[in-house]
Order: structure tokens, then sequence, then C-alpha cells
């Protein structure tokens, strides 16, 4: 595969790529800005203020976004190590990388920026989110975008429903808080935990990414201190982790379902405050 870049009749860059004896214009030799502007009618939705993009060729069909008062942050994901190589050099790319509303990653980094979502509450404080891919762009790398994509999408949804438990909650839990701080003689100081462990601490909270941890956790069960939410207890036990400590936040009877149901012999002698 060859990526070159190319004077258009315009006299703008623009990108093609040969693969095999095919050559696939990404954006057209005549006007690559109105096909940026075309893409931008086309998928822009009022009320989205985060947009993630998948591929960032030369950057026409993302300027668009930019200019838009109502977006407020563009992530922008290149798999293709040697597209960016290309492309990075361009002034058009450079002015697009590093724009103030711009988060870049590429190869490798696209892949930890996805595993990051789970904890990119930052997102959430956004009015909505898209996920587009130029299709020009998609055709050409039809498996490595569509592997992202999916996974993308995936990782997203997952952040927004852990969201919607901690929004759903959030009223309770405070209304506890306040309940336990006027009943100081029923606290336990969380100084009793110092020198419990020493080493790593992992937290196993309740929400709908726990699922997708319990491979990695069970793999370094022996080298971390796990503390599990009471919701948590009883998927970690039949997943076969047992848990160091079990923390409950809200300690009323309707509470005794997170322990109920469980072997005596899984669950013994793990301290639950």
């Amino acid at each position: 595969m060859k990526v070159l870049i190319e004077k258009g009749a315009s006299g703008k860059p623009t990108l093609v790529v040969e693969k095999g004896r095919k050559r696939y214009p990404v954006y057209s030799r005549h006007d690559p800005e109105r096909d940026g502007m075309r893409f931008h009618a086309r998928y822009g939705a009022e009320g989205v203020e985060l947009y993630l993009f998948i591929g960032l060729g030369l950057g026409y069909h993302i300027t668009p976004f930019l200019h838009s008062p109502a977006v407020k942050r563009a992530v922008i994901l290149e798999p293709d190590e040697g597209l960016l190589r290309k492309v990075e050099g361009c002034e058009g790319v450079r002015n697009l990388l590093t724009h103030a509303k711009v988060e870049f990653h590429s190869g490798t980094g696209v892949n930890r920026f996805i595993e990051s979502l789970k904890g990119r509450y930052d997102f959430l404080f956004f009015s909505g989110y898209r996920v587009l891919a130029y299709p020009t762009l998609r055709q050409i790398f039809p498996g490595p975008y569509a592997d992202v994509e999916n996974r993308l999408n995936t990782a997203l949804s997952l952040l927004t429903n852990d969201a919607l438990t901690i929004g759903r909650f959030a009223r309770l839990w405070m209304n506890n808080v306040f309940r336990n701080l006027a009943e100081p003689g029923a606290v336990h100081p969380i100084s009793e935990l110092f020198g419990r462990w020493n080493g790593t601490a992992v937290v196993a909270g309740a929400g709908p990414s726990l699922s997708a941890t319990f491979t990695e956790l069970a793999m370094a069960r022996s080298r971390i201190y796990l503390i599990a939410a009471d919701a948590a207890l009883k998927p970690l036990v039949r997943h076969g982790i047992r848990p160091d400590l079990v923390v409950s936040c809200d300690p009323q009877p309707s509470e005794y379902y997170h322990i109920s149901g469980l072997r005596g012999d899984k669950v013994r002698d793990i301290p639950v405050y």
C-alpha cells in the first residue's frame, strides 16, 4: 500500500491511497474542502458536543466540525501509523492536531485510549457524542476501522451505563452519608485499614463494566489486595474471585441480598466494613 499526497486541481493537497493496482482518492481533486463541508452537513447533529473520528486523512472532513461553536471536543483516532507519517507534515494536518478542541491518538495509542474510556468521566459532561468514520477511508481500511469502531462504541456504552448507575443512586448515597455523619459512634475510621497490605490495591465496583474485568482480576489476584463493593461480591465469588475486604456504604436490610445465597466457605472470614 502507498499513501500519496498530490496537488489537486484547486491547488489544495489531496490524498490518494494505492492498494494493489487500484488508486483510491480520499477526497475530490477539484475541491477537497467542499467534500469536508458535505460530510459535516450530512453527519453533524444538533446538540452533539463531542465527536470521535476514526481516520485522520488530511483532515478536510474534520475541520468543519471544529469551526462550529456547538462542538466542544473532537477526538481523532488514526490506527494506521504509515498514513500518519505521510500526512503529519502537511500544514493543514499540523494545524488540525494542535487545535485546542482536538485530542489525537494513533497506532497502539488508539487501543490505550479505548481502554482508558472506562474512566473518562469528563466525556459525560458533554451534551452528546457521535462516532464517525469518513466513508472513503472506511472503504480503504475496512478491517481496522470496523474493529476500532466496534470496540469504541462498546466502551462508550459501558461508560454511559456506569454514569446512569451513579445518577440513579446519587441522592440515596448522599442521604446515607449525612445520616451516618450524624452517628459518629457507628463509623469506623479508615485508619483501621492502614498497614493491611503493602502493594497494589484494587477496588471492584458493581457497575456494568465489572463483567469485562473478571479475567484480568483473576490473573492478577495473587498480586493485589482486592476491595469489593457489597453489590460486587456475588459476581466476583461466582467467577472464582474472593475479595480481601467488602465495603457496604448503605448497610440496610435490603442490602442483605448482596451477601445472601453464597456458600459459607466462599465468603467466611472476609471482613465487611
